[in-house]
Parts: structure tokens; sequence; C-alpha cells
């Protein structure tokens, strides 16, 4: 039997070699896409599910489980996912890259904290938290863990962002003043906020950060402006979670030009500028939420890549949360 000596140059690379295939994730030793666990099997977890199980999807649920066996079974026929009994065993489990959370708002923050601190990826639908000092606990998290995390937002409203700012570039202009209002669709359920106010900050405050969100990272690059809110029950049952809001973001600078945002159902008198207006333009459709882009960045293991993003919903989410947070409490 005949032996090789190894330079110390080579034994070196030779282990470099060796560890770098032992640490890789598993999704990147073959083409197979990461696996998630769906947590919530509701509305956000059927349009999850619905993304993810068109054929070439970049990202595969595995797991999932639900309070009701009903629309968890519905799902896991669905996708082919194994039903689990709860959340806990699927963040502890080796053969999951990713967690895709769809629960009740007031859950988010727990759960994409523990998963973390299990090693988990986490997809997250909005609202991230419900106070400003939950979400700096997870961007503490995120930090020691080095794993992607995700608020979902919604494309078709980041589209319309982007391009309100483009075209203040072109025109030379800087907003002073911006207003959105807010009001759910005449498909929301009646009665159904009122049933988990509790837990919610309500349909009209998750669709506010999916304005905010985008409006921080395109309009507001050197940070806050002075922000006012206000929302209300308007003709329901004051026991019922707020379903209007109305946010308006004032500049300090003494710029030319006010951005108007329609809302849905809600049409307050529009904002006029020194120099005119910026209507933004009607919603086009879009690929629902942005999950192509955390499976790309799990996949690849580039957490970098989504950190600045994460940042600005993290913003977003705190400004929100305090700006509306004290008119969010049911009345009992």
């Amino acid at each position: 039997m005949s032996t090789k000596t190894l330079s110390r140059r080579q034994f070196i690379a030779a282990g470099a070699a060796g560890l770098a295939v032992a640490a890789a994730p598993s999704h990147a030793k073959s083409s197979v896409p990461p696996r998630a666990g769906l947590i919530g099997c509701g509305g956000g977890g059927h349009a999850l599910a619905d993304i993810l199980a068109r054929p070439g999807a970049p990202m595969r649920i595995a797991r999932l489980c639900d309070l009701d066996p009903h629309r968890a079974s519905a799902i896991a026929d669905q996708t082919g996912a194994a039903l689990e009994s709860g959340w806990e065993p699927m963040i502890e489990s080796p053969d999951l890259d990713a967690i895709l959370i769809a629960t009740p708002d007031d859950s988010h923050a727990e759960i994409a904290r523990r998963a973390l601190e299990a090693g988990k990826h986490v997809y997250v639908l909005p609202p991230l938290a419900l106070d400003a000092q939950s979400i700096q606990g997870l961007r503490e998290a995120a930090d020691r863990s080095d794993r992607v995390i995700c608020v979902a937002m919604d494309p078709a409203q980041e589209r319309r962002w982007r391009d309100a700012a483009a075209q203040l570039t072109a025109e030379k202009k800087t907003p002073y003043r911006i207003h959105v209002a807010l009001k759910p669709g005449p498909d929301e359920p009646a009665g159904h906020w009122a049933r988990c106010a509790a837990r919610s900050l309500g349909p009209a405050a998750r669709e506010l950060f999916n304005n905010v969100y985008p409006m921080m990272r395109h309009l507001l690059p050197d940070g806050t402006p002075r922000a006012s809110a206000l929302g209300g029950a308007f003709g329901r049952d004051p026991r019922e979670t707020p379903d209007a809001v109305a946010l308006t973001l004032d500049y300090p600078s003494l710029s030319a030009v006010a951005v108007y945002m329609p809302g849905r159902g809600y049409e307050p008198d529009i904002i006029r500028g020194r120099a005119g207006n910026i209507m933004l333009p009607p919603l086009t459709p879009a690929p629902a939420w942005d999950i192509d882009s955390f499976a790309h960045a799990v996949a690849t293991g580039d957490a970098s890549a989504m950190r600045a993003r994460f940042e600005i919903a993290c913003k977003a989410q705190t400004a929100i949360c305090k700006a509306l947070g004290p008119m969010f409490k049911p009345v009992v």
C-alpha cells in the first residue's frame, strides 16, 4: 500500500474543504429547495401555501400546524406536508431550514424569537410585534443568530412608492407631506375583529405597514419626519378593533410637493402642495408578498442581503406601534 505525503499547505486546504462541506446547510448540497415549517393555516397560511405549491417554487412546506385540524389538513393535502401537533417541535426540527409565521398578531414576536434562537430562518406576516419593546428584542435575536428574517411586504405597494420616489427625483422635488388613509374593504367579515381585538392591531393597521415600509425605504432616507395618526371603529361597535386609520408624515423641509395616496373606501380631502401634488397611481397586481426573495436568501445563506430591509421594517413597525398602539386597546 502506498502513502502520499501532504505539505502543510495542502493539509490545511484539505481540512478547510472538509469543514466547508460539513458546515454547508442541507439545501446547499443539492438542488432541493429549502424546507419550511408553516405555523398558522388561516387566510395568511393559505396564501403562502398557494404561492409555494406552484411548479418551480423556491421553497417547500414540509411541516405545518394549526389549532384548527380542518384548516391544517386542507393545506397538508395541498402541499403534502406532515401535520404537527404544535409549533414548538417544528422550530427544533433539524430537517427544517425556515419557519413561516401566519398566526394571530400577538404570537408573532415570541415564535419568531424562539425560531431564531433555534437557528431557523424566519418569515413572518405583519405585524412583526404589537409593541416597540418586542420589536427591539427581535432585532437583538436576529443579530445574535445571523439568520435571515423577513417581514412580508406587498410588492404592489413597494412598486407604487418606488415609482413615486422616482417621479419626485425626476421633477427635482422633495415631499413635505405624505398622507395615507386606509380602511378594510367590504369583504371583511362583520364582527371578526371584535373576536380577536385583544390579539391584533387590526386589518387597517396591518395594511398601513404595507405603505409605511416602502415609504421609509424610498422616501425617508434621512430618518423619520414628524408623524401623526388617528383611527377609530367608525360606524361599528366600539368594542371592535378600530378599522380605519389615517397617517400624516410632515417633513422638516420647506419643500414643494405633497404625495397623496387615496385609501380603500375612505377618501380624505387632498393635501395641496406648494408647487402641486403627486397622486400615486392605482395599485396594479403583483406576486403576493416577497416569499421568493426570502427563499433565495435562505438557499444562498446570505443573511446580509435582507438585513437592511429588516431594519427598515423594524423602524416602520415601531412607528406604527407607537402612533396607533394606544388607539387599539379594546373597550370592555
